[in-house]
């Protein structure tokens, strides 16, 4: 037995220990192993948390390089799916889907709206700007293709005053009616609009869309594309893009055109619909598939996409081919609208154009009273036109810019330009 005071080894059966003289009885026994069982236990559990650690930590990689695979594997999809080339795809398929939506089978007529107003920058002088930027076209109208007739309504404003009103209809003769300068339908003396009555071949057009455009797409190249960021104004605010941009050098050109060409030839549905749609026996449309087109002085050109950063909705395109770039965005100010601009040695033309299809739309023709044959339209009749121009409001307020900014009317300097032509039409004849 060993003493709980000192530690000395004892007899079993001795009373006090032999070292420090101490009492020895049953309870320092077993208190004794009781501290030497506890110990036990300890060591035993701190072996154990041990072990336990060391296990939690050989899962802990294990779960941390999983998610890691799985993130890296996932970033690999996400920028696979933005790389350039997939961006263009994605960006023609969509093109070509809404093309589709725009072509019905059965109707039994077309509406059109269409609007135009211009934005001129760049010219170094504001008052010419003005006056360019303050009209407005608009164009509204159909075909009816049961009935075989046509009318349009084409209305020219000036700062939102009215310049030339008039309507182009044709049922069995074309008639122009200039509503607010004549007050009688002119009639053409020739006119054929059989050919506007065709109506498109879906199943054929959907064909050779189709063909195309899968052709298209498979012959982009990874190095025919750049990627980029760049920061550009959306809905008045800056933001960051993604810019896809597919150079076509005349090497890159002739590629695509070689490899849509030899695809094209090779398939026989794009032929027979080709041939369906522009009137014409296959092997014309194969001759003109072979026509090769000249690379000598192909300059190239840049096709830029810009889409948001996260996803790939396209923000804007444009197109740059040595010093003119074209540019294509949606209108902020209208969904259903778009702004096309070219920008050229500074100066940039640009358009809010807004447009939509109607199919099936009741077209109404206008009453023909007492038409007029054009070749019997008289000098004095068409003085008159020219007065009621002058006359509109839209006119009076343009020939007031253009005095301001020139210190000559309209008819001034339209006086001045025909005698200069004449001018320079007898010096030449000479």
């Amino acid at each position: 037995m060993k003493c709980v005071f000192c530690g000395a080894d004892n007899l079993d059966n001795a009373k006090f220990c032999a070292n420090c003289g101490k009492e020895l009885n049953s309870n320092q026994k077993l208190e004794f192993y009781e501290k030497e069982d506890i110990e036990e236990l300890k060591n035993q559990k701190h072996e154990n948390t041990n072990k336990k650690s060391k296990k939690r930590l050989i899962i802990s990689l294990c779960i941390t390089f999983s998610v890691l695979f799985v993130l890296g594997a996932a970033l690999t999809f996400v920028l696979s799916r933005f790389s350039p080339k997939n961006v263009f795809k994605q960006v023609v398929n969509e093109s070509y889907k809404a093309s589709l939506s725009e072509i019905k089978g059965d109707y039994d007529s077309i509406y059109l709206s269409l609007s135009l107003s211009p934005l001129v920058k760049g010219t170094g002088s504001k008052q010419f700007e003005d006056i360019f930027n303050k009209f407005e076209i608009k164009l509204a109208g159909g075909v009816d293709y049961n009935k075989k007739t046509v009318l349009y309504n084409f209305v020219t404003n000036y700062n939102d005053k009215e310049f030339v009103n008039a309507y182009f209809q044709y049922d069995k003769e074309f008639y122009i009616m200039l509503n607010n300068l004549y007050d009688r339908p002119i009639m053409a003396e020739e006119s054929d609009f059989e050919d506007v009555f065709n109506k498109v071949d879906v199943k054929s057009t959907k064909t050779v869309l189709s063909s195309f455009v899968d052709a298209f797409n498979d012959s982009l190249q990874n190095n025919y594309f750049e990627s980029g960021k760049e920061t550009i104004m959306l809905n008045n605010k800056k933001v960051k893009a993604r810019v896809s941009t597919l150079i076509l050098n005349e090497k890159n050109a002739k590629e695509m055109e070689d490899y849509i060409t030899k695809r094209l030839l090779a398939n026989d549905d794009f032929i027979n619909a080709y041939a369906s749609i522009a009137g014409e026996d296959k092997d014309q449309v194969k001759a003109s598939l072979n026509e090769n087109a000249s690379y000598e002085d192909f300059k190239t050109l840049k096709i830029k996409l810009y889409t948001s950063m996260w996803n790939k909705d396209l923000i804007k395109v444009k197109i740059i081919s040595d010093d003119v770039t074209v540019e294509i965005k949606q209108s902020t100010e209208n969904k259903d609208g778009y702004v096309i601009s070219v920008k050229s040695g500074g100066i940039t033309m640009a358009f809010n154009m807004k447009y939509e299809y109607v199919y099936n739309k009741k077209i109404d023709l206008k009453d023909v009273n007492n038409p007029i044959n054009s070749e019997e339209l008289t000098s004095d009749a068409l003085n008159q036109i020219l007065i009621n121009l002058k006359n509109q409001e839209g006119y009076k307020l343009l020939d007031f810019d253009v005095k301001d900014a020139t210190t000559m009317s309209i008819e001034e300097l339209l006086a001045m330009f025909f005698m200069n032509d004449s001018n320079a039409s007898d010096t030449y004849s000479y």
